[in-house]
């Protein structure tokens, strides 16, 4: 647009000029038609000239027009977009509110539902244990009604144990006893303390009679300066054991102290190592005794005691054998090693120390848990 009005503009320039020359050419005393005609051309271009001077304001006014135009136009545009978009977003608000509410309500109705089925299934869980509960102790009067005699008094065998389970928990607290770290710094210093202060008491008293000796002989044209120096050797090495013989004697009997603790301490240690290590053989055999003595129990049918049903289920018919019955083994030995009282339960209550016996305990629960049912 701004290169058509400079050229518009350039135009009517030369057109003027030409007309400004027409009219100084034209010479007053031509007369005639030649000068109305000259008159006349000069008319006819400062009219067009006119014309033309006045076509950009023309076109400045319609071009403003149609900016007013566009601007009205984008902006009855934009209104109407912002307007569907606010519309948009107010169903969209709307809708995402009912789908929460519907979501939080399905929610809740979920929870609840599997809330009551758990319940349910708890429900379920203690009625088939007391079921299984009533199905022993039944199971248990008919074999004892049809089979007088064939109970296996596995608590009696077990009090024959008591020894090996005695060496057993000994030597289990024996290897608790030795992993625990012995502070042996403290005596063994108390000892390097003693013998170092008899070294420098002995280092200063060969010093003070070195020097002595030296000034029995000394040469009578000595300096001073020398005999002072032997002087102050001699007295100083000699003070200085003096005072080392007074302390010598409380520091040594500190010191044997010290070597009676570390004698006991490693004459302890070495009873804790035999005492862990018949523990260690005792557990061999003790697992060996119940294994020798359940095999032949288990085979011959006997009814097991009322503890070990309720412990482990209804005996090891259907289920994984080799597992039922180390986890028996291992329950018949917690109860010899540890003295569990006589009883239903059969692990008794649970240790209030923890320890190697709580994490048995806690163990044997987990395991007896997964043949209830």
């Amino acid at each position: 647009m701004s290169d058509g009005r400079d050229e518009l503009t350039s135009t009517m320039r030369r057109l003027h000029e030409w007309a400004l020359g027409v009219q100084r050419i034209s010479d007053p005393r031509i007369t005639g038609p030649i000068k109305e005609s000259f008159i006349k051309v000069v008319a006819m271009f400062e009219n067009a000239i006119q014309v033309v001077a006045l076509e950009p304001e023309k076109l400045r006014v319609e071009l403003n027009s149609t900016r007013a135009l566009v601007s009205e136009s984008q902006r009855k545009l934009a209104d109407a977009v912002s307007e569907r978009i606010q519309e948009v977003d107010t169903r969209l608000d709307k809708t995402g509110k009912s789908w929460k509410t519907l979501f939080d309500e399905q929610s809740s109705s979920v929870d609840k539902n599997f809330a009551a089925l758990r319940q349910e299934v708890t429900s379920v869980a203690k009625d088939a244990e007391s079921a299984q509960r009533q199905c022993v102790v039944l199971k248990r009067q008919i074999s004892m009604i049809q089979a007088p005699g064939m109970r296996a008094e596995i608590d009696d065998w077990a009090a024959g144990q008591a020894a090996l389970g005695v060496l057993v928990a000994e030597g289990r607290e024996a290897a608790h006893q030795l992993r625990r770290k012995t502070d042996t710094q403290e005596p063994v210093a108390r000892i390097k303390q003693y013998r170092d202060e008899d070294a420098a008491y002995r280092r200063h008293l060969r010093e003070a009679v070195t020097a002595a000796r030296q000034m029995t002989i000394v040469d009578p044209t000595t300096s001073r300066r020398a005999l002072a120096q032997l002087l102050e050797r001699w007295t100083g090495n000699r003070k200085e054991a003096t005072r080392l013989a007074q302390v010598l004697p409380h520091v040594k009997a500190d010191a044997r102290r010290a070597q009676d603790d570390l004698d006991t301490a490693s004459q302890k240690r070495t009873e804790l190592q035999h005492r862990a290590e018949r523990g260690e053989h005792a557990e061999r055999d003790l697992y060996q005794n119940i294994d020798a003595y359940l095999y032949p129990v288990l085979d011959g049918g006997k009814v097991l005691p009322l503890w070990l049903d309720l412990a482990l289920g209804c005996g090891i018919a259907g289920r994984d054998w080799p597992d039922w019955l180390d986890t028996a083994i291992r329950l018949i030995r917690y109860r010899i090693v540890y003295r569990v009282p006589p009883g239903c339960d059969a692990l008794g209550p649970r240790p209030t120390v923890e320890g190697r016996q709580t994490t048995e305990y806690d163990q044997l629960r987990v395991d007896c848990a997964a043949y209830r049912l």
